[in-house]
């Protein structure tokens, strides 16, 4: 199976592998270089995008919820809860008023932007064959595993798909 590199799947995969590699110490097994040159088999390709990368994130959230909890309790322990409302109010006000100037200035950029482009006329963009969708990859892997067996997958660069 020829897999285009610039559908939202195989970024989907990519990223995956990659936090999945971050969390095993960055094994050579899960490098994005050799996964792109040499490919890989659909098995694994899907159990990366369904069961390693949610694993990670819910093992991530699990960490940030607890850390975040006691960094909310300690300070309240420590100097009561006056002193760290008042604390967290004035962090809020700064991080509101550096949210607001970037909000601001976007709007800036966006707005000339626009006119920018008002002065120029839309070029055409050339469509590219995008291979098979993800709803197609997931039915061949079910295919696949209902034979027992795991195709390969190679990640193509999107002017060599073939349809």
């Amino acid at each position: 199976m020829e897999l285009n590199r610039s559908v939202w799947y195989v970024h989907l995969f990519f990223w995956s592998l990659g936090i999945w590699g971050a969390f095993r110490d960055n094994n050579y097994l899960y490098n994005r270089s050799r996964m792109e040159e040499r490919g890989t088999n659909l098995c694994f390709f899907i159990r990366v995008m369904v069961v390693y990368m949610p694993l990670v994130l819910l093992l991530h959230a699990t960490f940030v919820t607890m850390a975040v909890a006691s960094l909310i309790a300690l300070p309240i322990y420590l100097f009561g809860g006056i002193v760290y409302g008042w604390t967290l109010a004035a962090i809020m006000a700064v991080i509101g008023t550096i949210w607001g100037v970037k909000v601001a200035l976007r709007r800036v950029a966006r707005r000339e932007r626009k006119q920018h482009e008002r002065k120029q006329p839309a070029a055409k963009v050339a469509k590219t064959p995008r291979g098979p969708g993800f709803f197609e990859v997931l039915w061949a892997y079910l295919v696949a595993a209902k034979k027992k067996i795991c195709p390969s997958v190679a990640f193509l660069a999107p002017k060599e798909v073939r349809q």
